[in-house]
């Protein structure tokens, strides 16, 4: 054998080995990688901005939008949500993996899945997605679920299900005052009995009692006590319609007025940041057993 007819088997041995190594094996590679398995395929949940559940049908809305790192709650009515809850649905659903697939079901209706138990939208800086959440499984530990446009149905576990919102409560933040973002320079303090207002200094970050007479004012205690506020939670939330006996027997909301702090953005009296109204025990005044009262808190938009 002359050296070319060496230098053209070599070659093609070498073509062939290349051939092997780097298309047949990267092939075989490939199909021993299960396909994804997961119901939200690579969704990252900080690219989502807005989270809605349609529930039964759309017969009520639940929808939450994040603006900067807060969440608020839109739809039914606003309120500052829970950011804790809606991220660690996210985090849920992008880890949510469904086990069997039925395609082109001979009824949606069988699975639950022709108006939904709930319906999820998920919008952000990606595509917009919706899935449909139907019946529970006859075993019990799959639920069936099927995406917007799709002709096949999934059972998937049922771990998501116990972060997926069936009232707007749920997802309501639970902190009593929120100061987070609320940029005020003044606080105003009322009650029945007495009333007075302190002033935020921008530069120093101290306070200055300014009515009912001007006098400095003890920054140290007064920023203890508004940490205590901050600490404090709501352990159960009353409808705005919920009705108590008023005087004759008639209906009457909880009072919450007793004491008021509103916090001012600046010298005017209606440019509120935020208030706060506290009043009635729930046990009635007549109770001293409880620690607990109504309170509203109220936000103004900037």
């Amino acid at each position: 054998m002359n050296t070319k007819s060496t230098g053209l088997l070599f070659a093609r041995r070498a073509l062939l080995f290349a051939l092997i190594y780097f298309v047949e094996r990267p092939a075989r590679l490939a199909a021993r990688i299960p396909p994804s398995r997961r119901v939200f395929a690579e969704l990252d949940p900080a690219k989502i901005t807005a989270v809605e559940v349609q529930v039964n049908g759309g017969a009520s809305i639940i929808r939450a939008e994040k603006a900067g790192p807060l969440w608020q709650l839109t739809k039914p009515d606003p309120y500052p949500a829970s950011g804790a809850m809606i991220e660690k649905l996210l985090d849920e659903l992008a880890q949510w993996e469904w086990q069997t697939s039925i395609e082109h079901p001979n009824s949606w209706e069988e699975f639950g899945l022709l108006q939904g138990q709930f319906t999820l939208l998920l919008q952000g800086s990606g595509p917009e997605r919706a899935l449909k959440i139907g019946h529970i499984s006859p075993v019990g530990d799959r639920v069936y679920v099927s995406a917007r446009g799709s002709d096949e149905v999934l059972a998937a576990g049922t771990n998501a299900l116990d972060w997926i919102p069936t009232n707007q409560l749920q997802w309501r933040d639970l902190t009593v005052l929120n100061l987070a973002g609320a940029d005020y320079r003044r606080l105003q303090v009322r009650s029945t009995n007495w009333s007075f207002e302190l002033e935020l200094d921008a530069a120093s970050h101290l306070w200055r009692m300014t009515k009912p007479i001007e006098a400095r004012a003890d920054t140290a205690k007064i920023n203890e006590w508004l940490e205590q506020l901050r600490a404090m939670r709501v352990r159960r939330f009353v409808p705005e319609d919920a009705a108590s006996a008023g005087p004759g027997g008639t209906a009457a909301g909880p009072e919450t007025r007793q004491l008021v702090l509103t916090f001012l953005r600046n010298s005017g009296e209606t440019n509120k940041a935020l208030e706060l109204q506290a009043g009635a025990s729930p046990a009635g005044a007549t109770n001293a057993q409880t620690n607990r009262v109504f309170a509203r808190r109220c936000s103004r938009p900037a």
